[in-house]
């Protein structure tokens, strides 16, 4: 309980952009790095600390995650750790590195897929085009790779995952029911993804005055 209680309250402050934090969680993980037996990361604060120190130094933290997932780990909750603090990346050059990292190298394991693509595309709203805008220039590869993958009908839920508006809902429902990209089985999955897009959008447009009020009121 008190591990968890610490991690979220690691987490909001790192997410406010408090710096002393990240700093702190950045010695952390280097520490880590360096002789994670010597110093020991507790499995509720792993996430936290890997995300505050990606804040800090996103290029090296990245490529060190990379060498986590890859090559020290053996435990695969920290693995998925890695992989959805990677997600969360700013940079938007990162954004396709770590695309093509997930869905290319042969690296992420295919039930590991969704870890990095789902914090992607929920992180910002820049990744979260990001994720669709990959799909779109790459469908003809990704469907070839992954159609008959069981992660398929879940990727094509993700890659629309982090759309904001209705129209860009309905942009990506145009494009999937063009016959050039067929979809399959992962039409269910698709539909029900765009309209979560769209409640939400329609949510925002609805509360946005009064919550602008409220902000600027005194």
């Amino acid at each position: 309980m008190t591990g968890a209680l610490r991690a979220t309250v690691i987490s909001m402050l790192g997410v406010a952009g408090d710096k002393d934090v990240w700093k702190q969680a950045y010695d952390i993980f280097l520490s880590y790095m360096q002789d994670p037996e010597a110093n020991k990361l507790e499995g509720d604060l792993r996430r936290a600390i890997f995300r505050c120190a990606l804040c800090y130094d996103e290029a090296t933290v990245f490529d060190a995650l990379k060498l986590l997932y890859e090559e020290r780990s053996t435990f695969p909750e920290e693995q998925r750790d890695c992989l959805s603090v990677m997600g969360c990346v700013s940079d938007e050059t990162r954004h396709l590195e770590m695309l093509d990292y997930t869905l290319f190298t042969g690296k992420v394991r295919s039930q590991d897929i969704g870890f990095p693509l789902a914090t992607l595309a929920g992180a910002t709203d820049a990744g979260g085009l990001a994720t669709y805008s990959y799909m779109k220039a790459n469908f003809t590869r990704l469907h070839a790779s992954m159609d008959r993958s069981p992660m398929w009908k879940s990727y094509v839920a993700l890659s629309c995952r982090g759309l904001r508006t209705s129209e860009q809902a309905d942009e990506a429902e145009a494009f999937f029911d063009d016959p050039a990209h067929p979809i399959g089985l992962a039409k269910t999955r698709l539909a029900q993804a765009l309209e979560v897009v769209r409640t939400k959008a329609g949510r925002r447009e609805r509360d946005r005055a009064s919550l602008e009020q409220f902000l600027s009121s005194d």
